[in-house]
């Protein structure tokens, strides 16, 4: 339909800025498809990456939230039944709706957009209350960006570690963290 490929040209034209650096103008496309479609998680994830790209670290989390959010609404699984005296319920099987979750992949990436985010501000402290919050094992931080790209102008090691060498990964996990280098 029309108003799915609006979603999509919204979406395209903002990671097209973004990968052009334009991030002003990434932030305004994006925001312009939330007004539009504020359902759509992808935009929020969008608008979260290019907000984290700016160094604006709190509004990148809101955005991730967002689309967090969205999802978990998405993927209830509840139904109306017909009681024996005719009446009508809701019932929700929350068994149902956690694994719906943890088998969608859009769900465990905007987690870890979370956590990586606080890892980039440097917030370790964040990222292990987001580990319990969300029942999180770990984090894969790689040198760059989100995306293991080879050259990329954030250094996230440097932030989190202080590494400062041509390559690296770290994994955060609950209970130890590990630093692995070239």
């Amino acid at each position: 339909t029309l108003d799915r490929m609006k979603e999509g040209i919204y979406l395209a034209l903002g990671i097209a800025y973004q990968e052009n650096d334009e991030f002003d103008k990434a932030v305004a496309t994006l925001k312009k498809g939330t007004e539009n479609n504020p359902q759509d998680w992808k935009l929020h994830n969008s608008l979260g990456l290019t907000y984290k790209y700016l160094g604006n670290f709190k509004e990148s989390l809101f955005s991730y939230i967002r689309a967090q959010e969205m999802i978990v609404k998405k993927a209830n699984h509840s139904e109306i039944r017909t009681l024996e005296d005719g009446s009508k319920t809701l019932v929700a099987d929350l068994h149902q709706t956690y694994l719906n979750l943890k088998s969608s992949s859009s769900y465990c990436m905007v987690l870890n957009n979370i956590g990586g985010t606080y890892l980039a501000a440097g917030d370790l402290k964040s990222a292990e209350k987001a580990f319990k919050k969300y029942n999180i094992d770990g984090y894969i931080v790689p040198k760059n960006d989100d995306y293991f790209t080879e050259y990329s102008k954030i250094n996230r090691l440097k932030i989190i570690s202080n590494f400062s060498g041509s390559a690296g990964l770290a994994i955060i996990l609950k209970t130890k963290n590990y630093l692995f280098t070239d």
